[in-house]
């Protein structure tokens, strides 16, 4: 074993998973080898992942991918004792640090040097011997400063001093960036009635059993035959995911708040282009604009929508410029 990744959820180690597994299954990285140990067994087989604990027994992956609860129990069992013969850990990896403070911080930070002492890693005044640790977090820093807090809690949990280069931050991608060029051949959406019953009908949201992801792909994507993650890069490509994308604007909302100005502003959008003859919609710069032949007149709907070219949405729910 070379590295340990360390989820506060199952959910979160379980979508991780999934993301090595596509690094994994590249040429170079042929011989390298990972495992998820978690509670629960997981939903979907990944490639170049084991998910079957008597295999990982049997053959110690390079990285184990667990939660820290799981790794507590993984250094008491004695049915898991294999996983730590001749492990050499040279990192371990703790993501959603800032979830790691008060009494957990503390179990944590205990777990981390009992794993380092199974394994016979602890050095004198340097808790974790040579394991290079590691602590990801999309909250901590967010509002700048020198990073000083967040070396001072990393050098409790880890006991180790950081340096000051040792925070490095991060560059957002924009929404355009990260969903990429819209794919005009995927079906419309449905209503949100009609994707529930399609992938497995009423409750199903809370009985992830009788999901049924091939329906709800045929339905999304016209396509059948892909996982959870296949499906979420194609919608990525979806035109109504950019709609909500521009909705957004940049701005947190919670579910409720989304849905909302989606019915004061997305529906128009929508019933608008599929209404209006000889014209279309098309999604420029972080906005809409309708592109229509010469002589035709701007189609609106309410009120809400006109045919402009303003980048931004205003207020009043018209379009900004018109």
């Amino acid at each position: 074993m070379k590295a340990v990744l360390l989820y506060p959820m199952n959910a979160l180690a379980t979508d991780q998973a999934g993301r090595i597994g596509e690094y994994l299954a590249q040429p170079e990285s042929a011989q390298v080898t990972a495992g998820l140990y978690i509670g629960d067994k997981p939903d979907t087989d990944f490639r170049r992942v084991m998910t079957r604990r008597e295999e990982m027994r049997q053959a110690p992956p390079d990285v184990l991918i667990t939660n820290y609860k799981m790794l507590d129990l993984l250094l008491q069992r004695a049915e898991d004792r294999p996983l730590w013969e001749g492990a050499d850990p040279a990192y371990v990896v703790l993501d959603e640090f800032h979830t790691y403070d008060g009494a957990q911080g503390t179990d944590v930070a205990m777990l981390l040097r009992r794993l380092a002492s199974e394994v016979g890693a602890s050095k004198p005044e340097r808790p974790l011997g040579a394991i290079c640790p590691v602590a990801t977090s999309a909250t901590l820093g967010e509002g700048g400063g020198d990073g000083s807090g967040i070396l001072a809690v990393a050098e409790q949990v880890f006991g180790v001093p950081f340096g000051p280069d040792s925070v490095i931050g991060e560059e957002r991608l924009s929404a355009d960036d990260f969903v990429g060029d819209i794919d005009y051949e995927l079906p419309e959406p449905p209503d949100p009635k009609e994707v529930i019953d399609v992938s497995g009908g009423p409750g199903v949201e809370s009985d992830p059993d009788r999901l049924d992801l091939d329906g709800l792909a045929w339905r999304l994507l016209g396509r059948r035959g892909m996982d959870a993650f296949q499906i979420g890069r194609l919608l990525r490509k979806h035109d109504f995911t950019h709609g909500v994308l521009a909705l957004l604007n940049g701005d947190p909302l919670d579910e409720w708040g989304l849905r909302d100005r989606m019915a004061r502003f997305g529906y128009a959008w929508a019933r608008t282009a599929r209404e209006t003859r000889g014209s279309h919609w098309r999604r420029c710069r972080g906005s809409w604009r309708c592109c229509r032949p010469r002589g035709t007149r701007s189609p609106t709907s309410a009120g809400l929508v006109r045919c402009c070219t303003s980048r931004r949405i205003c207020g009043s729910g018209r379009w900004g410029g018109c």
